[in-house]
């Protein structure tokens, strides 16, 4: 299989004839940049030209190389893979890899048959299959609780993991649950943290993919034309409601229902967070913007791309998305996938011409959205649908099926999207959500929880316990609320009435470990160590997966001088989340204390690798470094840190 990040920006086969000339013009200044040390220009140069012709060998390795000695270390690697991909006997090529440092620590996806816990849904998950493509993936999952399935979306867990991949995720998710329930787009229920991989709830949809049903060649006129129509509503509500720009439309993101009846859209948003993601995780950020957007192909996937997309800061608008649909719309016609960049128009023309398969009124409605310049374009869905009415007509002698509207939203799906927006930081939004689910349904003892949980987020502690105690009145055997409701009570000072919530929620639910997390998190800031150990033991036995648990019960560990067991509790973290920050700052720390500085440092520089922007771990490898006699290294590091604090003007 293909690097990951090769199989969104290269083809197989020869380079294009319209692309030769250009070919050989960046590999030649690629080259002789790289002969001259011009590193920033080698590596956007070699970068083009591989995107040009995919198959050459040697070109792939030079770029390795020119990434390489640029300290891009992870993007030289996959460089490496893919050479070798083409020509698996290289020993020149398995020599640099094997010369490459090793990789940083990984973690596992989760896997068909795995048990996840899903609190914040209300849940647990069992993991029955598992979808990849790019930098994401999709797992199918049945709930233990009510038997029903659901798709949650995330991050492959391979690539490299911050705080920034995190929130970079969580930021371009809002747009996905910003929308709506629509019979064309895939829903999006909510976002919750799942083990430290956000994830997105969809909606399962069981037919599989239009790319999966277009690997059985054309399809039928009406079905093409149907999912046509179909696409335009969902895409001309989403964008006329939010302004939405897809800008990662294909066959793969369309999902069909189990009957293949019905399409909806998917990955609202998340084009631009795998992208960014990508040239992260490869070391590609700090490069020139055009190297960028050609080595991550920006958002986007290269053969369904408008022009516009493939240029740095070009002004996207539904007009793109108008681009990638002409394409998909004469694939399902025909079954052919039309040349990347600015040959589409032409190939489509020349080859649907004497084509059966394409009638003269649905070709020129494709090349009008296909349209180099996109001025040329429809304007929007609206127009496109409008087109794609007087067609269907036209071709099978009857009436277009009506325009779909948004359908009608349940109390849960209100009040999960008002969590989640809350979640994501937009409580006026969420707000919004909450008096929607309590125009359905006044006396929902969840909907006033998730009230006082925006007071709270809002530092409304008052007001969030009136919603509390709201929530309790309509149902007070829920020991979440009693939860939350000690929360507030702790944060106004009331620490009595705080844990005698605590223990009435313990009383209701005496299995659960988030519970314990808290509990024992009460007790330690009150300075009973040993309970508070006693709950983290208990919550582990209940989920040994916690890795809040683990960070805590190494917190107490530490203060107690009881170094080895705070570090093994350290492994124990870091072996189910290898890129949790505050594990390895905490690891860092405790054998600083152990006086292993190497082991010290080296645990400090994969802090940093996750967080580049933490203060406190650039002044811990500072003293590192000064204790093992290397100053002016740390005096730099000192100089991050102080950089770090100072607060913005």
């Amino acid at each position: 299989m293909k690097p990951n990040w090769i199989a969104h920006i290269l083809t197989r086969g020869s380079c294009a004839p319209d692309y030769q000339g250009q070919y050989r013009h960046y590999r030649e200044d690629g080259l002789k940049a790289f002969a001259e040390g011009r590193l920033d220009d080698a590596t956007e140069n070699l970068g083009r030209a591989a995107l040009l012709c995919p198959q050459d060998v040697q070109l792939h390795f030079d770029l390795g190389r020119a990434l390489q000695a640029h300290g891009k270390i992870e993007a030289a690697r996959r460089a490496y893979l893919y050479a070798l991909q083409l020509t698996p006997k290289s020993t020149a090529i398995r020599a640099a890899l094997l010369a490459l440092p090793p990789l940083p620590p990984g973690r596992e996806d989760f896997h068909p048959g795995q048990k996840i816990d899903a609190k914040e849904f209300g849940t647990q998950f069992t993991v029955f299959d598992t979808k990849r493509g790019g930098f994401g993936a999709v797992h199918l999952v049945r709930s233990e609780k009510s038997g029903s399935l659901w798709a949650l979306k995330t991050f492959q867990a391979k690539y490299l993991w911050s705080d920034n991949d995190r929130k970079r995720f969580e930021r371009e998710a809002v747009t996905w649950l910003m929308l709506n329930r629509h019979p064309n787009i895939v829903f999006a229920q909510t976002l919750i943290n799942i083990e430290a991989f956000p994830c997105l709830i969809l909606e399962y949809v069981p037919g599989g993919s239009l790319a999966e049903l277009l690997l059985g060649g054309p399809l039928p006129l009406e079905s093409a034309i149907s999912f046509a129509l179909q696409f335009c509503d969902g895409m001309f509500y989403a964008n006329q409601t939010l302004g939405i720009v897809h800008r990662d439309i294909k066959p793969s993101n369309c999902l069909l229902s189990e009957d293949h009846a019905t399409l909806k859209i998917a990955d609202f948003g998340l084009a631009r967070a795998f992208a960014e993601g990508r040239a992260e995780s490869l070391g590609l950020s700090d490069l020139t913007a055009k190297f960028g957007s050609q080595f991550t192909t920006v958002a986007g996937t290269p053969h369904y791309m408008a022009p516009e997309q493939f240029r740095v800061d070009a002004n996207l608008d539904t007009r793109t998305d108008v681009y990638a649909f002409g394409v998909m719309f004469y694939q399902m016609l025909t079954g052919n996938l039309p040349q990347m960049g600015p040959a589409a128009r032409a190939h489509i023309e020349a080859n649907a011409v004497a084509s059966p398969l394409v009638p003269r009124l649905l070709l020129r409605l494709i090349l009008k959205c296909v349209d180099q310049k996109v001025s040329g374009r429809p304007k929007d869905f609206g127009e496109v649908r409008g087109a794609l009415d007087k067609a269907y007509a036209d071709l099978l002698g009857k009436t277009a099926p009506p325009i779909a509207t948004p359908c009608q939203m349940t109390v849960e799906e209100w009040n999960d999207k008002g969590c989640a927006l809350n979640i994501l930081g937009y409580p006026k939004k969420a707000w919004d959500c909450y008096l929607r689910a309590l125009m359905i349904e006044p006396f929902s003892a969840s909907v006033h929880m998730n009230c006082g949980l925006a007071s709270m987020n809002a530092g409304r502690f008052k007001n969030a316990l009136s919603n509390f105690e709201m929530a309790l009145a309509l149902s007070p055997e829920d020991p979440a609320t009693w939860i939350n409701k000690g929360y507030a009570l702790d944060m106004l000072g009331r620490t009595d009435e705080a844990r005698a919530c605590y223990e009435r929620a313990l009383q209701l639910d005496p299995e659960n470990d988030a519970l314990l997390l808290n509990v024992g998190a009460m007790l330690d800031n009150a300075g009973q160590l040993e309970s508070a150990l006693l709950c983290y033991d208990r919550g582990l036995e209940i989920n040994p997966r916690n890795v809040k648990l683990w960070v805590n019960k190494s917190i107490i560990f530490s203060k107690e001088g009881r170094y080895e067991e705070a570090l093994a509790c350290c492994s124990e973290g870091l072996g189910i989340d290898p890129r949790h920050n505050a594990l390895w700052a905490m690891r860092s720390y405790i054998l600083k204390k152990l006086d292993r500085l190497q082991e010290a440092l080296a645990a400090c520089i994969r802090g940093l690798e996750i967080n580049a922007d933490d203060a406190n771990l650039w002044g811990n490898r500072g003293e590192l470094l000064t204790l093992l006699n290397r100053p002016d290294e740390a005096q730099k590091c000192f100089e991050r840190a102080r950089a770090l604090n100072v607060p913005p003007s």
